[in-house]
């Protein structure tokens, strides 16, 4: 064992000459003293629902689907919602349903930038939204080559018809057809709804019918409306 260490080449390639191989090591650390030190992220641990941060307290875990909850009980299911509304999250996912709190307090206006959050990504790369059911269901589209469906349901006044108007804005984004046409397809939506709404107890604004919208999508990806 000892003859085949000796007559190793990691040792028999060895340079004769000490001072040129102590010159290489100085001029290595000399480059390495130069190199900038990469950012490390700090390691994260996580154990029966906690995450523990370096020196820092365990912080329970709210998780954004709620089907990953280790004991869906009723709860930890309010508990995880009620964290999600006080840390300004409204929507929650339940495996591939989307959950939505306090819609009619959303905004319907975000910006380009917001969009392209939601434009080919997977679920788990943004926060639960409207827009990543839409973003979804249009990929879907164009991989299955099969028609998608969206069912917008809930109580009188919780939001449907603020997310069905959201859905369809990101479609438009999604299409990227005329501008124009996205207009007036937003503009007859509204014309229809006010011939359809009507005042409630609950709701002033309520929607009393049941409203489908279809999309079709030509070969060139444009926005076609019926």
């Amino acid at each position: 064992m000892m003859v085949e260490m000796v007559e190793h080449p990691f040792l028999t390639e060895l340079i004769e000459n000490e001072d040129e191989m102590r010159s290489d090591i100085s001029e290595m650390l000399e480059l390495s003293r130069d190199v900038k030190t990469l950012y490390k992220e700090p390691e994260l641990f996580v154990d029966r629902g906690y995450v523990k941060r370096f020196d820092e307290k365990p912080e329970r875990m709210y998780p954004e689907d709620l089907a990953a909850l280790e004991n869906p009980v009723d709860e930890s299911i309010i508990e995880s919602l009620r964290h999600r509304i006080i840390m300004g999250g409204s929507y929650s996912f339940i495996g591939d349903i989307l959950l939505s709190l306090n819609s009619n307090e959303i905004k319907e206006e975000f910006p380009p930038e917001f969009h392209a959050k939601y434009r080919f990504k997977s679920r788990s790369e943004n926060q639960p939204h409207i827009f990543s059911v839409a973003d979804i269901a249009y990929q879907d589209m164009l991989h299955h080559k099969e028609p998608q469906h969206i069912v917008l349901s809930g109580e009188s006044y919780s939001g449907k018809s603020t997310n069905a108007r959201l859905l369809i804005k990101h479609l438009c984004y999604l299409g990227d057809g005329n501008r124009g046409a996205t207009g007036r397809v937003e503009s007859s939506i509204k014309a229809i709804l006010m011939m359809v709404n009507a005042g409630t107890p609950v709701n002033n604004d309520s929607t009393r019918c049941v409203l489908q919208y279809c999309l079709t999508l030509r070969k060139n990806w444009q926005d076609e409306w019926s």
